[in-house]
């Protein structure tokens, strides 16, 4: 399972932002970069693979392509 650590950036305030290091977006809440890595990121995690025998058999005659 593949986990993404935010990187923490300062501005010259003091105050932290949350970076993706996926993708570089910054987020100042936690709230908004947990959402933001679920829904663009969630495949990595096993969202959106595909579910069931037939179907498993399918993408693995096109990936083997």
């Amino acid at each position: 399972m593949v986990r993404l650590k935010a990187i923490i950036v300062r501005d010259r305030d003091g105050e932290e932002f949350l970076r993706c290091p996926r993708c570089g977006m910054v987020f100042k809440r936690r709230k908004d970069y947990i959402r933001h890595v679920n829904k663009a990121h969630g495949w990595l995690f096993g969202r959106g693979k595909p579910k069931g025998k037939r179907l498993k058999k399918k993408y693995a005659k096109l990936l083997s392509k």
